[in-house]
């Protein structure tokens, strides 16, 4: 059984974290009164994202301790890790936690994580079937977006998401 791992510890209020779930894991630096300097910004993604070395590492771990996504035609596991895209769970333009961030040239390992076995897994990532584009990734912008022209705010937008693509699936427990 997995078990969480974080510090500091989310928020009371964090929707990453209902009852004894790990849905997702928000990135500290992102707040409501700050949009228009972090995810509003035009670049904000790029400069947080870790790159493919980073997160294909991540991808790894999780096919081999996770259970796999299912192939909606057969309703059997997906066997090839090619088939699969490792992704932000919480996406970064809605203030979804990177999973590493850049200290001094070298990414650093969040502090919010999961244990299964003895992998540290970031919480906010998992793998996702089919890869990106994906129909959550069209979602996505459009919640970006409309945080981003002031009509929807930063919390409305992340409940969205989760309630509509992160809650129905498997998540982390406590």
């Amino acid at each position: 059984m997995p078990t969480a791992s974080s510090s500091p510890a989310p928020a009371a209020a964090d929707v990453c974290h209902p009852a004894d779930q790990v849905l997702c894991a928000l990135d500290p630096r992102v707040a409501q009164g700050n949009l228009k300097a972090t995810i509003c910004s035009g670049h904000w993604s790029s400069t947080v994202r870790p790159p493919a070395n980073v997160t294909g590492h991540w991808k790894a771990r999780d096919f081999i301790d996770l259970p796999r996504p299912t192939d909606a035609d057969t309703g059997q596991p997906i066997t090839s890790f090619s088939q699969t895209e490792g992704d932000h769970r919480l996406s970064l333009g809605l203030g979804g936690d990177p999973g590493a961030y850049l200290v001094n040239g070298s990414w650093q390992e969040t502090t919010q994580v999961v244990v299964i076995a003895e992998d540290r897994l970031p919480q906010n990532f998992s793998l996702e079937y089919p890869a990106s584009p994906n129909p959550k990734d069209a979602v996505e912008t459009k919640l970006h977006n409309q945080v981003c022209a002031g009509t929807l705010t930063l919390a409305a937008a992340q409940q969205q998401l989760i309630t509509g693509w992160l809650a129905p699936f498997p998540s982390y427990t406590h």
